[in-house]
C-alpha cells in the first residue's frame, strides 16, 4: 500500500476521508466508498491510472470479461468509453507513432470519451493533432503554421501537392481540403458573441475526422509534388 498514492486518488477523485488515517484504514474507507457508489468507483480507477498507467493491461482484460461499457485509454492512463472496436484499433495504432499528431489525437480521444468529456477540448485537440501531421508537409518552413495557413495553401496551390485517393468527379487534394474546411475552425475559439460550445456528437465527428486524416499523413497518402524540369 503507499499512502502517498492513495491520498492523491482522494484528491482527484474528490474522496472526503478523515486526515491522520494508517494506511489499513485508509485503503479500506477508500474500498468502502467505491463499493457504495459505482461512479465513485470509476473516477477512483481513472484516478489511480493516471498515477500508475503500468496497471493498464490488467484491467483493460477485466473491463473487457465483466462487458463493461467502459475500458483503458489508448494511452493507458485514464478511463474512456468503449466505442466500436474498428474504431478502438485505430486510436491504438495511431497512438502508437508517438509523435506529436498521435499525442495529441490520444488527448482528444480521452476528452471525448473519458470520464469528464469536453467538446470544445476534443476540437482543439483534433485541430492540433492534425496541424501537427500536415506542416512537415505542406509548409515545412513553417513550424508553427495554423490549420487555416495550412487548407489557404492547399486551395491556392493544389498542384504543389499528390494525394492517393482520387475520384471520378473531385480530385484528392481538394477532398482532403474539404475536410480541412469541415473541421476548421472551432466554433468555441471566439471570445465575441458568435462564439459557441460544440455539441458532444459534432466534436466526436471531428475527433474521427481528424483520426483519418492522420491515419492518412502516416500512410504517406499526401506527398510533394515531382516537378518536371525539362
Amino acid at each position: 500500500m503507499k499512502t502517498n498514492m492513495m491520498l492523491e486518488v482522494t484528491l482527484r477523485a474528490r474522496v472526503p476521508v478523515k486526515p491522520g488515517l494508517s494506511e489499513t484504514k485508509l485503503m479500506n474507507e477508500l474500498i468502502t466508498r467505491c463499493l457504495r457508489d459505482e461512479e465513485l468507483f470509476l473516477d477512483v480507477v481513472d484516478a489511480t491510472l493516471s498515477l500508475a498507467p503500468e496497471q493498464n493491461s490488467a484491467l483493460t482484460d477485466i473491463f473487457l470479461n465483466a462487458g463493461s461499457a467502459w475500458s483503458v485509454s489508448p494511452q493507458g492512463n485514464s478511463l474512456t468509453r468503449r466505442v466500436d472496436a474498428t474504431a478502438q484499433r485505430q486510436i491504438e495504432m495511431i497512438v502508437s507513432f508517438r509523435d506529436d499528431s498521435s499525442v495529441e489525437l490520444g488527448e482528444a480521444w480521452e476528452c471525448a470519451y473519458g470520464r469528464s468529456p469536453n467538446p470544445s477540448d476534443v476540437w482543439d485537440h483534433s485541430i492540433k493533432a492534425i496541424e501537427a501531421a500536415l506542416w512537415p508537409i505542406v509548409l515545412p518552413q513553417n513550424p508553427k503554421a495554423t490549420l487555416g495557413t495550412i487548407e489557404k495553401a492547399l486551395h491556392d496551390k493544389p498542384s504543389k501537392w499528390t494525394f492517393g485517393l482520387k475520384s471520378n468527379s473531385i480530385g484528392g487534394i481538394e477532398s482532403l481540403h474539404a475536410l480541412l474546411k469541415m473541421v476548421w475552425p472551432n466554433p468555441d475559439r471566439h471570445g465575441t458573441g458568435e462564439s459557441r460550445t460544440p455539441t458532444q456528437n459534432e466534436a466526436e465527428a471531428v475527433l474521427h475526422t481528424a483520426i483519418t486524416i492522420v491515419q492518412w499523413i502516416q500512410g504517406g497518402l499526401l506527398q510533394p509534388a515531382v516537378i518536371d524540369r525539362d
